[in-house]
């Protein structure tokens, strides 16, 4: 599952993975975020807690996560931030 995702996802292929936890979901994204920097990949996740530690996870390194809650997308609540995020 693993390469194959990476492989589509790195010739720019849309694609949803749906997996058990500790299945490697998290690293088909990050390898291929990594291989293909100038993209942009939406990563949705059921948990908070998950959402904020893979986002803390990121800072620092060339992945740039931004994590954003229910409340933000359902546009009930605007995002803010002190941190500068590069668009």
């Amino acid at each position: 599952m693993q390469v194959e995702t990476v492989r589509r996802f790195g010739l720019g292929e849309d694609g949803i993975v749906v997996a058990p936890t500790g299945s490697g979901k998290s690293a088909t994204w990050e390898l291929a975020a990594l291989m293909n920097p100038d993209k942009v990949y939406v990563i949705v996740v059921a948990l908070d807690a998950i959402r904020e530690e893979q986002v803390r996870n990121y800072t620092g390194t060339s992945i740039k996560a931004l994590g954003l809650d229910p409340e933000v997308l359902s546009g009930r609540q605007t995002y803010r931030t002190e941190t500068q995020i590069d668009t």
